[in-house]
């Protein structure tokens, strides 16, 4: 196969933004850690509203987790326009609003937090974007008593692609903003644990993973693996925090990088719905792509119990086993509750580099997308 022959087909650039994710969080951190700190010392609040679209809106359900891990304290995540044309009630003056978006410019999201202004919310917002641009933005909360903490990728503008460093470093910002919020109001080790990890081993193991020639080649098999089923329809399979990982790649990765069908579904879930894909009156069992856990978590045992059966009743060949740490043992996850918990975007790494090159495969441009712009709205729809 001459990859690099179809590497040409990458007119967005998306390869050069994989192979650098994890300098685009470690150069955020550097440059936003100490924004992060000043408004983890003035908010107030009582309860937590974080909102986003497309994989913005995926970013939040996995921080919920670490969150809710350490914290007593309500915390939502609501799509931005579910958000905008459903304000929940309790949404005021002690909740406490984080909006997220790579442009800053996103219309739904835009929406949302006018609403949640004009309830008297203090709103912080986590974008890509440096410069105000002309019309409305998340920046207009520097001017309204609001927060703006800023994601430096490289390169940087970044475009809009399915695979961006905006993706991991606008989840390790959250993750940092959440973590010193709680620092900020109790004294515990495992919180200081939890933001040394996300300040810098995270960042490390992001870069080593997202450059790794072991991984890089493991997507290539992947990418030939799913070459045989992209005209049918993927699972792609994700428990507890690592679901939205696995949503992400169904959803965006699969679907908007590949044009390829693909469908999310919960660990959890799995004997209550999926397992019934595996019964005789299905003639054509779909191919799985799964999560493995980390060793040493209780998860473990679901996925073992998928693996067996899907293995037994679809076939060997229509499982794809994802780990970061058994594809490069150098990147292995450390164990640990914690570990766990920040673990999800490692399992995105692997991925990108299977729909980047699955992209490649069937001659698509992995970043453009021809029926929609990115910043979608139903008025881009009208016109097409």
């Amino acid at each position: 196969m001459n990859w690099s022959e179809l590497e040409a087909l990458d007119s967005t650039g998306m390869k050069e933004a994989i192979l650098l994710q994890g300098e685009s969080v470690k150069i955020s951190i550097k440059e936003s850690h100490k924004t992060i700190l000043e408004v983890a010392e003035s908010v107030k609040f009582k309860n937590i509203l974080m909102t986003g679209a497309g994989d913005k809106y995926l970013i939040p359900m996995i921080s919920e987790y670490l969150w809710e891990y350490f914290s007593d304290i309500p915390i939502k995540t609501m799509h931005s326009r579910t958000l905008a044309d459903n304000l929940p009630r309790w949404v005021g003056k002690n909740t406490l609003v984080i909006l997220l978006s790579q442009s800053g410019t996103t219309k739904d999201t835009l929406d949302a937090m006018e609403l949640c202004l004009s309830r008297g919310s203090t709103c912080v917002a986590i974008t890509n974007r440096w410069e105000k641009p002309e019309g409305r933005s998340l920046l207009v909360l520097e001017e309204e008593g609001g927060y703006v903490i800023r994601t430096r990728t490289r390169p940087y503008p970044e475009k809009p692609l399915p695979s961006t460093g905006t993706f991991h470093a606008t989840l390790a910002l959250l993750n940092l903003l959440l973590l010193e919020l709680l620092a900020f109001s109790q004294s515990d080790d495992e919180i200081d644990h939890a933001l040394k990890l996300q300040a810098e081993i995270i960042p490390d193991l992001t870069d080593k993973l997202s450059k790794s020639g072991k991984v890089i080649e493991w997507g290539k098999s992947a990418a030939e693996w799913g070459l045989n089923y992209v005209d049918k329809m993927f699972y792609v399979m994700g428990d507890g925090p690592r679901y939205p990982i696995a949503r992400k790649h169904a959803l965006i990765m699969l679907m908007e990088g590949v044009k390829a069908d693909a469908c999310d579904a919960k660990m959890e879930e799995f004997i209550h719905s999926l397992v019934e894909t595996l019964e005789e009156e299905n003639k054509e069992k779909k191919p799985l792509i799964v999560l493995k856990p980390p060793n040493q978590t209780k998860p473990l045992e679901t996925f073992q119990l998928v693996k067996r059966l899907w293995e037994r009743q679809a076939g060997k060949e229509k499982l794809l086993e994802v780990s970061p740490q058994e594809i490069d043992e150098e990147a292995s996850i450390p164990p640990g509750n914690v570990e766990n918990l920040l673990s999800p975007p490692l399992y995105a790494i692997p991925l990108e580099w299977q729909a980047f090159y699955l992209a490649l495969l069937r001659g698509v441009d992995p970043g453009v997308s021809k029926l929609v712009g990115k910043i979608r709205s139903t008025e881009s729809l009208t016109k097409i």
